[in-house]
């Protein structure tokens, strides 16, 4: 039995992975109607990648695996990466550097719907960055080398972490801001 459960999740990822690697070919940043072929396509590549999100991925979680089938679907993805998620939504426009970890349900997503726009923006992670367990993190989102994503943080769309910060919150800021607004506001009232 576990013999046939390994097989079975070693071919769902490079089902799945090859699947997704197919259909997201062509797709590039930018904004594209809700009812375009490509939005259309980028719905049946979704549908593709939840199924596997629920079925393969939270099995495989922080192992080889997991880093082998989001590489087969896109992501550039540096040595030592340690990978808490599943939900790396649009791996194919995602990069992440040496030594990053992205924390225990965390999502990184390089879509975004506004205003009837499927809008699509790679995400880019440096170098020894962290992202904590059940952040958000929309799309255009740059991380420099040396920083890090607190817990349950939402970091706006095209937000840059600068390096050698830690930024937490909803939305998320630098815990350096945080701390002076907290002063600010302790003199004040």
């Amino acid at each position: 039995l576990m013999i046939a459960y390994f097989l079975y999740i070693v071919c769902g990822i490079v089902v799945f992975g090859v699947f997704i690697r197919l259909l997201s070919r062509g797709f590039q940043e930018g904004k594209y109607a809700q009812f375009s072929m490509t939005a259309i396509r980028w719905l049946v590549l979704s549908g593709i990648y939840n199924f596997a999100c629920v079925t393969i991925l939270p099995q495989i979680l922080v192992s080889p695996l997991i880093n082998a089938f989001f590489v087969l679907v896109g992501c550039k993805m540096g040595k030592n990466v340690r990978i808490n998620t599943p939900f790396l939504n649009d791996a194919y426009l995602l990069e992440i550097g040496d030594n990053s970890v992205i924390g225990g349900k965390a999502t990184l997503s390089c879509h975004i719907f506004e205003k009837g726009y499927l809008i699509l923006k790679p995400i880019k992670i440096g170098r020894n960055c962290v992202v904590g367990a059940h952040a958000y993190v929309h799309p255009g989102v740059k991380m420099e080398d040396n920083s890090a994503i607190g817990l349950y943080a939402m970091v706006p769309k095209d937000a840059t972490i600068h390096s050698k910060t830690v930024h937490g919150h909803l939305p998320a800021m630098s815990y350096r801001e945080l701390a002076r607004l907290t002063r600010f506001s302790k003199g004040k009232g």
